[in-house]
């Protein structure tokens, strides 16, 4: 539940007037919200309650998944002010993400493209008094598994090692299957969605485990199966169809966690990996007819991209809709102005990922 102090209306400049309510198409400022976040909706409580809905929810707003990452460290600040600073960006814009570089321990900061992370970063820094550091960017590749049709098999593991005169020992069945694409572009090519590979341990197996043991069994091998060979793994479902346990005292969580890693590197070194890049949908808009065939160049010639449409707004001006890799529309900012000597814009959103065909990573 949410308390609200004061509900303002701005007016010209940063001056605002108090109003005791704001109807449907008004722009109002709600003061005092703590839990609330942008995208969220706001209803009356006890209206509900009086429709028998106390419990209901409302379906957010669709955040895309990040495609763009950027290690930033505090100049001066602490790592709490960091932290608190970067949690009010997060709560203003749902679709940046923060994390931890496994390998620097550096914060990372991830969103939507290039020019989304610089408006972050001149926040954090002007609106939020945080100077930082930015390391180098990086493009969200991922990988996935690829099978020909029929090629799934089964795979087996057993797992059995002394440590530290202790001896460990668990065994392992099931089946890693690649999940069927989205759909394919026109050139035949697929497409992969950051799909998260999934673990579904069938019931029968659960049911011999302990809590402790089928807690540490699901959690390894989701760890494992989301860390491919070189970037996150998508795209996937792993299928534990049995686990042999030879009593409590030796196939302990410590035992199955180790199997579980031993085991899903094994069901995955059977088959190719493909590495696969974030592609965008990118729209172009132009004043007139004179840059057109310039930019079309420029998407085709050098940016890889693949040209889906060229149509004309409602105001009659150019309209250019492509798909491109994330990784080929750095500095396109910069590039469509100097094309377009300053007639032109863009926008782009998260498409979907394809298996990478240039090796840019």
């Amino acid at each position: 539940k949410e308390r609200l102090h004061d509900l303002l209306r701005p007016l010209a400049g940063d001056l605002s007037e108090v109003v005791e309510e704001a109807q449907a198409g008004a722009t109002a400022v709600a003061v005092g919200l703590k839990h609330t976040y942008t995208g969220d909706t706001i209803v009356g409580h006890e209206d509900l309650v009086a429709r028998g809905l106390g419990n209901a929810t409302m379906e957010g707003v669709h955040v895309p998944p990040p495609v763009f990452a950027l290690s930033i460290t505090p100049v001066e600040a602490t790592d709490d002010e960091l932290e608190e600073a970067l949690s009010i960006l997060v709560r203003d814009d749902p679709s940046l993400v923060v994390g931890v570089d496994p390998d620097t321990e550096e914060p990372i900061l991830r969103g939507m493209g290039e020019l989304h992370l610089e408006v972050a970063i001149h926040r954090l820094q002007h609106d939020l008094g945080i100077e930082v550091a930015t390391g180098r960017a990086h493009v969200a590749y991922r990988e996935t598994i690829i099978q020909s049709e029929g090629e799934a098999t089964m795979t087996s593991l057993n797992f059995d090692k002394t440590i530290g005169g202790k001896r460990l020992a668990a065994g392992l069945c099931g089946t890693l299957l690649s999940l069927d694409t989205e759909s394919e572009d026109d050139d035949g090519s697929e497409r992969w969605m950051m799909q998260t590979p999934e673990v579904v341990i069938l019931p029968q197996v659960a049911d011999e485990l302990t809590a402790d043991q089928l807690e540490a069994l699901r959690d390894a091998t989701e760890a494992a199966l989301n860390q491919g060979q070189s970037f996150p793994r998508i795209g996937c479902m792993l299928t534990i169809s049995e686990v042999m346990q030879e009593g409590p005292d030796v196939t302990t969580p410590g035992a199955l966690r180790a199997a579980a890693a031993a085991f899903v590197a094994k069901a995955a070194n059977q088959y190719q990996t493909s590495v696969l890049e974030p592609i965008m949908k990118v729209e172009v808009n132009l004043i007139s007819e004179d840059h057109v065939g310039a930019v079309l160049s420029d998407l085709s010639s050098n940016r890889r991209a693949q040209i889906r449409s060229v149509s004309q707004d409602t105001s009659g001006r150019p309209r250019l809709v492509c798909e491109a890799p994330l990784v080929m529309l750095l500095g396109y900012a910069s590039a469509v102005r100097s094309i377009t000597k300053g007639h032109g814009s863009f926008s782009m959103e998260y498409s979907h990922h394809a298996i990478d065909t240039a090796d840019s990573q």
